[in-house]
């Protein structure tokens, strides 16, 4: 005769304990600001006020590394160096919470890593894009810039 666990949709795991045969409920993911993790004001206005400057110097030399990638498409170094900076401001959003200027450098960093693994060639029309994830990323670290918008973003109440 079957147990009630077994009628009730359980089955003996590896520990001999009953569980649910469909596997252990998902548990919510819970946003935690870095507020909550202990994070002190002062400590995240130093580290927004680091990323913004050190992703403006990475916004100025993507643009410079992109025209010159436009004249050299061969070039491995070029693009690896364009793929990590992409990298870093991504990560750095994700971070910070600064969610739409990640999505934009994620869309960038996908389309270089096609790149960087040979599946795309440099052309025009990638070219093109590629600078245009680079002026969209400009504005959203513009608009990031605004005191105002930057404590709403990272530090949610």
């Amino acid at each position: 005769m079957p147990s009630s666990h077994a009628a009730e949709g359980k089955v003996r795991g590896a520990d001999e304990d009953w569980v649910d045969r469909a596997g252990p409920r998902p548990v919510r993911n819970k946003t935690t600001s870095q507020k909550q993790k202990g994070w002190g004001q002062e400590a995240m206005d130093d580290l927004v006020r680091d990323f913004l400057v050190e992703s403006g110097e990475n916004l100025d030399r993507l643009d410079q590394e992109l025209v010159q990638l436009e004249s050299d498409p061969s070039s491995r170094d070029l693009l690896s160096s364009i793929f990590r900076t992409i990298h870093t401001i991504k990560g750095s959003c994700g971070f910070l919470g600064f969610a739409k200027l990640e999505k934009v450098a994620h869309a960038g960093e996908s389309l270089l890593s096609r790149l960087r693994d040979g599946k795309l060639l440099l052309n025009a029309e990638i070219t093109s894009g590629l600078l245009a994830m680079v002026d969209a990323c400009g504005r959203c670290w513009r608009r990031s810039k605004r005191p105002s918008r930057t404590a709403k973003k990272i530090m949610p109440a």
